[in-house]
């Protein structure tokens, strides 16, 4: 089943160029001005500019859509720094430099509309290797509770994968609770 994203955008047009140019998103249509499907494996973004109707319309409160936030899709790239130099030398623009995180290292890149895309060098083989050594715990906090190894076993990916479930980002589960808890797979 494929993933299905919608990005507001200030115009499609240059939105598809971007996607399809640098990062190997496919047009899947463009029926209109204001709308376009763009896709990259299962994944398919829905290129939106404010309109007066459809996925661009106002809210009821007369509220504008707009585009930017701090909202992502995630792309895994061979190799990132490759990439990042490509990109930079296309004239792309990154809102932050390289960080390493607990899967890998990443960056945020800027669509036209100011939308993120983050980049990554983790693969999906890596991040289950990974998921599979790392042992549950409960993120250091002062206000978490401590959790049980067995509670936390609960949630593992097998048994995620047990009941149909897969996690895409093993290593983090939140889970609903006064005060809030953040568990770590």
């Amino acid at each position: 089943m494929a993933a299905c994203f919608r990005y507001i955008v200030n115009d499609v047009n240059a939105a598809i160029e971007f996607y399809t140019k640098h990062l190997g998103f496919k047009l899947e249509m463009h029926p209109a001005p204001p709308f376009a499907e763009i896709s990259r494996g299962d994944m398919h973004i829905y290129l939106t500019q404010p309109f007066r109707m459809g996925g661009g319309a106002p809210m009821p409160s007369g509220e504008q859509q707009k585009p930017g936030g701090w909202n992502r899709v995630h792309l895994v790239v061979e190799n990132l720094d490759t990439t990042i130099a490509q990109l930079k030398e296309a004239g792309c623009h990154f809102r932050n430099e390289v960080v390493q995180g607990v899967g890998g290292k990443q960056i945020l890149l800027e669509d036209p509309s100011g939308n993120l895309v983050s980049c990554s060098s983790q693969t999906r083989r890596n991040t289950a290797l990974r998921a599979r050594a790392i042992k549950p715990r409960v993120a250091e906090s002062h206000s978490a509770p401590k959790l049980s190894a067995a509670f936390c076993a609960k949630f593992s990916n097998a048994r995620l994968a047990s009941r149909g479930l897969e996690s895409r980002t093993p290593w983090v589960l939140l889970i609903k609770h006064e005060p809030p808890l953040r568990l770590l797979l």
